[in-house]
């Protein structure tokens, strides 16, 4: 019999805004009347580094401001989900150090980062947009899932460093259409930079230094895009933003003229200006309109996947660690986001990558899908030249494609025959880094397998290194690696 989600029960009182609580708590524990508080103990309870946004209906959203967040069955826990039998008395917390924020499972039935169990006991990371699952939906079970996002509630400490730099120094704004000025790399709002250098010379308005180029930042557009979702008082009204529109000049073709305004300027300035250096920079304002992450999420303006999804209004969003797109947070059944081990976040599972960053839709892969070759195996022995060409050369011998040696390896491990700290199964997905540290431990672990009557009598008459495979000089020196053999435990 279906289990019934956690329904809120708030207290009725009307209290100042300044006087909430700082953690909603859900199901049968009721929010406590606040006490009066400080002015200061006020400001401090408004600095929320967190929220918690439920996936399932019947939760309420939960501000994080504790360093440390329990959530569980029993009363005492901040977050108190007492009507659902499925969660433990003590599930797990959430854990916020150092600007960092992390999970430890306590439960019986686990926790979930992204679809992924955590080990009991372990402190996880968990990025921002990672979705918790405390109770998973499945055979009729009402699930009990959060989305991790910063809070719109007011601007934590972590967030302060991240305006500092989405501010435009010349209006002291959230910047809008962004643009980055060489070689200083300050950022403005085009249609305020285009103001200042109405009325100044070709100079940046931050530093001085005079301004050898300018390059739309659609990276900190995006990110700008995201901040004001979360905190729409901060964003300009229709009459400002058409405002900074009518006197942007930073935008195709009116932006190149700029570009050839500046270097006759310069010209001026500087009579020694290199004419090289004049067309590489014409180069660069020709190739700009067509490179560069989207500023813009693709499902905010079209149906952009298979399933027909177009984000709704205000939704999350969170940015892809390759081509750096924008793409949306979702609930349950679209293709994964993150890796399953580093959970950062790779579009190429969802979408397809843009060509741009040269990744080939192979940034994030369920390991069944992996294609290696040969040239991907170079140095895979625990970084050594040599050892790695032994693997392949007898790879080759027994006409055993990369591929299928990964592939091997993957079985391996589900055999219990080789370990690996990142547990690869077939449908696991992994990103590019994450992937190459797991086939480097299963290579050393295949090398060591090999037959002595497998290998040529060159490589068996070698004698042991003293530190084994804990040598380092075997990274960097070949006639070293070459000499002695490494794949073996260290004797001294």
């Amino acid at each position: 019999m279906a289990t019934p989600a956690a329904t809120p029960q708030l207290s009725k009182q009307t209290t100042p805004p300044l006087a909430t609580p700082v953690l909603a708590r859900t199901g049968t524990a009721q929010v406590p009347t606040p006490s009066p508080l400080s002015a200061a103990a006020q400001a401090s309870k408004e600095k929320f580094w967190g929220k918690l946004v439920p996936v399932q209906a019947g939760l309420v959203p939960v501000n994080l401001a504790k360093d440390k967040t329990t959530i569980g069955r029993a009363a005492e826990n901040d977050v108190a989900l007492t009507d659902n039998t499925y969660v433990s008395s003590s599930h797990c917390a959430i854990v916020h150090e150092a600007g960092s924020d992390f999970l430890v499972d306590s439960s019986t039935n686990g926790t979930l980062i992204n679809d992924v169990r955590v080990p009991k006991g372990d402190k996880v990371p968990l990025p921002v947009g990672s979705k918790i699952t405390i109770v998973p939906v499945k055979d009729g079970t009402v699930g009990v899932e959060y989305f991790l996002q910063l809070t719109a509630d007011g601007i934590s400490a972590r967030e302060e460093s991240v305006v500092a730099n989405l501010l435009c120094c010349i209006c002291q704004c959230i910047v809008h259409d962004a643009v980055s000025v060489v070689p200083c790399l300050h950022v403005f709002c085009g249609g305020c930079l285009s103001e200042w250098e109405e009325h100044s010379n070709s100079d940046c308005p931050q530093c001085r230094t005079a301004i050898k180029q300018v390059n739309r930042n659609t990276t900190i557009n995006g990110l700008a895009e995201t901040f004001l979702q979360t905190h729409p008082d901060r964003r300009r009204t229709a009459e400002e933003i058409a405002d900074l529109n009518s006197k942007n000049k930073y935008t195709g073709d009116k932006m190149r003229e700029a570009a050839a305004k500046r270097r006759r300027v310069g010209r001026h300035r500087d009579d020694d200006d290199d004419e090289e250096d004049e067309d590489d920079y014409d180069d660069d304002e020709e190739e700009e309109d067509d490179d560069g992450p989207a500023a813009v999420c693709r499902s905010c303006l079209t149906a952009a996947t298979a399933d027909g999804f177009v984000c709704p209004t205000g939704g999350a969003h969170t940015g892809c660690q390759c081509c750096g797109d924008m793409l949306p947070i979702r609930p349950p059944g679209a293709n994964p986001i993150n890796c399953a081990h580093c959970h950062q976040v790779f579009c190429s599972m969802y979408w397809t990558c843009r060509p741009f960053s040269g990744c080939r839709g192979t940034c994030l892969q369920r390991q069944r899908d992996v294609v290696l070759a040969y040239r991907d195996l170079d140095r895979v022995v625990n970084n050594n030249s040599f050892e790695s060409k032994v693997l392949k050369d007898f790879l080759e011998a027994k006409t055993i494609t990369a591929t299928a040696f990964y592939q091997d390896c993957i079985a391996k491990v589900q055999a219990g025959e080789f370990t690996c700290t990142i547990p690869v199964t077939p449908d696991l997905p992994l990103c590019r880094t994450c992937r190459q540290t797991a086939v480097g431990e299963l290579a050393y672990q295949y090398r060591e397998k090999i037959k002595p009557e497998d290998l040529p009598d060159a490589v068996k008459r070698r004698g042991n290194c003293w530190y084994g495979k804990g040598c380092r000089t075997q990274h960097h020196n070949d006639p070293h690696a070459t000499k002695l053999n490494h794949v073996c435990p260290p004797s001294r």
